[in-house]
């Protein structure tokens, strides 16, 4: 749907720059003359739609990720998208629908536009059951910034993939999660994913996997649970005959050690069994989120996590992966805050690669750091942002550096 109202916005005889441009400061004008009067979203019976817009200008100082004769430029890129939420009694479906424009003012041949769509139905009460379904459908290009909408009980897609992967792919994601409280002391949850991932360029390869996660709590004390997780899959890649079978096992606590922190994290082992019999990597699991409401302004979060999975860079390789990630909010007046992050991620291929004729063992580390500031106006549906946001990646293969300058703004209602 999305496809085809694009095709017929840019058929017009208008520039597709100057029509994209267009149709967001026109739904900033509706916004500013009336949007900020009312309660927000547009009210049918339980049913709340809630359009969105947004326009930033970014400068890229090395548009190709090359490690020599960096080319930089300027893009404009624009979204407009839509928010639905409906809730009766014990059953809720939310669900978003987006699409985004990018332009470069002189590499026109990295222009694009992406799209796609989330729905989530949840059925139950949380202090008893709850059945949650989700499917998502996504294209993207450069970083999935709608990733997030995929997200469900704790089987979130892996937005950690190879870390020079940004071309375009197609994401076609379902799950569901089954969570009951089965004693004033223990709960327990099961859940299964699907995650298929196609590329445009034929250099990469398309994966497809079935996953499925159980996860069991007993609290030991008022504040504090053990936790036992165990995780298993398949993974498939293009011209590899067989699956790579995953397995994880861990143990862990959850914790809400005061209103001002929470904590939840687990280790283990994990153990990839890779197709056509070409051996088992096998070693530590763990996954860990924590969250610090430091003072009423500050909050801070940390996590951390790792995996194995197959390659889409190179055929029938193994990569094996560690991400850490520290966010820090600061809320400096109602409308204003600050924000910062880091993240580093190291990601280890088991089979040497070639580069330049000879083989090489692959192993890659990156860092990207951003810092943030917002200004959301009184009536709250328009807000301005500036960012910076450096990226460095140090490779065996191939090191690059890039760095960028967004400044927007986003319109909600």
């Amino acid at each position: 749907m999305w496809y085809t109202c694009l095709n017929w916005y840019s058929n017009k005889g208008v520039p597709m720059k100057t029509k994209w441009m267009g149709l967001v400061l026109a739904i900033g004008l509706l916004a500013a003359t009336g949007w900020g009067q009312v309660q927000p979203g547009f009210h049918a019976g339980p049913l709340t739609l809630s359009p969105f817009a947004g326009v930033a200008g970014s400068y890229d100082s090395n548009t190709g990720r090359t490690s020599s004769d960096e080319q930089d430029d300027i893009f404009v890129e624009s979204d407009v998208g839509l928010r639905l939420d409906c809730q009766v009694r014990e059953v809720q479906i939310s669900g978003l629908g987006f699409v985004v424009q990018r332009s470069y003012a002189d590499e026109d041949g990295l222009d694009f536009w992406a799209g796609g769509e989330a729905l989530t139905l949840r059925i139950g009460n949380p202090e008893k059951i709850t059945l949650e379904a989700q499917e998502s459908w996504r294209r993207v290009e450069d970083l999935d910034t709608y990733g997030s909408a995929a997200d469900i009980g704790g089987m979130s897609p892996d937005a950690f993939l190879d870390a020079d992967v940004r071309s375009r792919r197609e994401v076609l994601e379902a799950g569901t999660v089954l969570t009951a409280q089965l004693t004033d002391k223990s709960d327990v949850s099961a859940g299964y994913r699907y995650n298929q991932t196609d590329y445009r360029s034929d250099d990469l390869f398309d994966l497809s996997g079935h996953g499925g996660q159980m996860e069991a709590a007993h609290r030991v004390t008022d504040k504090t649970a053990g936790l036992l997780t165990l995780v298993g899959g398949l993974q498939e890649s293009d011209d590899v005959d067989g699956e790579a079978e995953y397995f994880a096992a861990r143990l862990g606590v959850r914790t809400r050690g005061t209103d001002r922190m929470s904590l939840k994290a687990g280790a283990g082992f994990q153990q990839l069994d890779r197709p056509e019999d070409a051996g088992t990597e096998d070693g530590l699991n763990f996954d860990a989120v924590a969250t610090w409401a430091a003072t009423d302004k500050t909050s801070v979060e940390l996590e951390g996590r790792n995996g194995i999975q197959m390659s889409s860079i190179h055929l029938a390789n193994i990569v094996d992966f560690s991400v850490f990630r520290l966010g820090v909010a600061y809320r400096m007046t109602p409308s204003i805050g600050l924000s910062a992050s880091g993240v580093y991620r190291i990601d280890d291929y088991a089979d040497p690669v070639m580069d330049e004729g000879e083989l090489v063992d692959r192993e890659d580390e990156g860092v990207t750091v951003k810092l943030r500031a917002d200004y959301l106006i009184p009536a709250k549906y328009l807000r301005f942002f500036g960012e910076l946001m450096y990226e460095t990646v140090d490779s065996t293969i191939r090191d690059y550096d890039v760095g960028r300058v967004n400044l927007g703004v986003d319109i909600g209602y």
